[in-house]
């Protein structure tokens, strides 16, 4: 999918990321204590798995032009508190959240245990 800031982005088969060192925390850290003193305004965010899962979901229904499920929705709101009232909202979110990731200084991406194998 292409956002009008010419974002792409694309789903590879999920894998387990491996567990980031000291030295790469470290690094993370420092990015963010000068974004912090530099004075300047900066953004910094995380992508969660029911976030990226949800992405994804939307993802696919365009490609195969079939209808969201109600349970991404319902799942967004029990576990990430992101409340879109129907498919048309949930659109919106999904377009508006990717736009705000062409905005980002720095990211981080989390993932749920139990979602390692999926």
């Amino acid at each position: 999918m292409e956002v009008s800031t010419g974002l792409k982005i694309f789903r590879p088969p999920f894998t387990k990321m491996p567990t980031p060192t000291p030295e790469e925390i470290n690094a993370g850290a420092e990015k963010i204590i000068a974004s912090m003193s530099s004075g300047k305004p900066f953004f910094i965010g995380r992508n969660g798995s029911t976030e990226l899962e949800s992405i994804g979901h939307y993802m696919d229904c365009k490609r195969h032009n079939t209808p969201f499920s109600p349970n991404i929705i319902r799942r967004l709101q029990r576990v990430s508190g992101i409340w879109p009232a129907n498919a048309d909202t949930f659109e919106k979110w999904v377009k508006d959240y990717l736009i705000s990731l062409t905005n980002i200084n720095g990211v981080s991406s989390g993932w749920y245990e139990p979602m390692a194998d999926y």
